[in-house]
């Protein structure tokens, strides 16, 4: 029976992902055959569509959590390649994370500032905790002030409150008025949805460490 294993986000545990030209390691704790067929289903909150590889399950085991090891087989030769393109991307020194629960308008912010090389990591949900944001080790966040159950306000303060988070660069990219940033937080940067996407890269160029990428526009 094909066992089938499903990455919440792509977008995010690809980083966790260990892809090489021939498969991967997949954390599941779903019982397998080895030899048996397989197909991974990557829902990315940046992508469209789920991204569906076929594949056959190698091995079992811990790495170091329980999960499986699978060989890619033809059919997913073209998805494995998509993968590989799109998990090299979080692989970077430089990488912001934006936190938006508009899927349309991270995925237009990740097309403008792919093309100043920077990687972009999409959240469609607010971190419940400063360490769950850490753990991408982003360079830079980007926050919209108005999403349902946790604001972008909430997440600054959260942030400005941890020790593994307070140097991490914060701007906030909204729809709101900048009148509704609380005194606490009137140095952080702000964005306008209504400006031009090119003011956007020069703030996130302008916030990233010495050793980011130059501006091509």
């Amino acid at each position: 029976m094909s066992v089938r294993v499903s990455v919440t986000d792509a977008a995010i545990e690809g980083r966790a992902l260990d892809v090489s030209a021939a498969g991967m390691f997949v954390k599941t704790d779903q019982p397998v055959e080895i030899g048996s067929p397989c197909q991974i289903l990557l829902n990315s909150y940046l992508s469209r569509e789920p991204m569906r590889i076929d594949c056959r399950i190698a091995r079992a085991g811990d790495k170091p959590s329980p999960g499986i090891g699978v060989e890619f087989v033809e059919s997913g030769a073209s998805a494995h390649k998509a993968l590989s393109q799109y998990v090299a991307r979080y692989q970077v020194e430089q990488r912001v994370v934006m936190v938006d629960d508009d899927a349309a308008v991270v995925r237009m912010v990740d097309r403008v500032l792919a093309r100043s090389g920077v990687s972009l990591v999409g959240m469609d949900l607010a971190p419940q905790s400063a360490q769950e944001l850490a753990r991408f080790q982003p360079s830079l966040v980007i926050l919209d002030i108005m999403m349902p159950e946790v604001t972008g306000i909430d997440v600054a303060r959260m942030l400005r409150a941890s020790s593994e988070t307070t140097d991490i660069p914060v701007i906030f990219y909204s729809a709101s008025m900048r009148s509704r940033i609380p005194d606490d937080l009137a140095d952080i940067p702000f964005v306008s949805k209504g400006a031009s996407y090119k003011e956007v890269v020069n703030q996130v160029l302008g916030l990233l460490p010495p050793q980011g990428p130059q501006p091509s526009l």
